[in-house]
């Protein structure tokens, strides 16, 4: 906004990069977009595998301190992805300066209306298909700091820091929680996080075993604290094999 005539200065500079098995996400216009699939296409074995390929590495290291704490730090994906198959760039690129309505015709009984502002600001704004250029994205990284404590032989207590890395921002969590062996076949555990605002997550995590079969079900939000003003609830559940060796 001009300081001394108040004039309102609108400017647009933004590029959409989009990749896709065609061509999918189609802009009209400020205010709308579409989306095409191509379901035969998109299931097709040809899909299995493209040229948007990306690396990523993990480093981890895990020292025992005493026969009861352990510390450990790891850094999760650390890379990025190369977007070349079927890149389409859009952008918006311009400039507009609104000084006002004419009410010289109101005063004469014609209509005043900003119909025609807004189609200019429309026109000038609209996204454009311009260019095909590849481009890069970042994986988010994650940082880790933990340690682990053998309160007994069954209960074992844990604290973790956590920073993910995503677009420039970072975002800081941190947890403790305590797991508990019941027997050879079960265990559980109780986790408290704070991260991203958000100051009371409850967690659980279950662990059981059947001969060589090991269930597990875990969720960092289980919801019980303040149930009506969580966004997301998530769990994991997996399983895995293990065989005990007998020498």
């Amino acid at each position: 906004t001009d300081p001394d005539v108040y004039q309102l200065t609108l400017n647009s500079d933004y590029i959409i990069n989009t990749s896709s098995f065609d061509q999918i996400l189609l802009f009209d216009t400020l205010s709308g977009y579409n989306v095409e699939y191509d379901w035969q296409e998109m299931l097709s074995f040809n899909n299995v595998s493209s040229n948007n390929l990306g690396y990523a590495f993990d480093f981890g290291l895990h020292y025992e301190v005493s026969d009861r704490l352990s510390i450990g730090a790891s850094v999760l994906d650390l890379g990025k992805i190369n977007w070349r198959n079927s890149v389409v760039n859009y952008t918006s690129n311009g400039s507009y300066t609104f000084s006002g309505l004419d009410l010289k015709g109101a005063l004469t009984g014609d209509s005043v209306s900003l119909v025609s502002a807004i189609d200019t600001v429309q026109n000038i704004f609209d996204f454009e298909t311009t260019t095909s250029d590849e481009y890069s994205t970042k994986i988010p990284t994650r940082i880790y700091v933990n340690a682990q404590y053998k309160w007994s032989d069954k209960l074992m207590l844990a604290a973790t820091l956590n920073n993910e890395t995503y677009r420039d921002r970072n975002f800081f969590a941190f947890g403790l929680g305590g797991h508990y062996t019941l027997n050879k076949n079960f265990s559980f555990g109780l986790t408290y996080s704070a991260r991203n605002n958000s100051y009371f997550n409850i967690g659980l995590n279950l662990i059981g075993r059947m001969g060589p079969v090991q269930l597990f079900l875990s969720t960092d939000n289980i919801g019980i604290v303040q149930p009506f003003e969580n966004n997301n609830i998530n769990a994991r559940i997996g399983l895995n094999l293990i065989f005990d060796r007998k020498d």
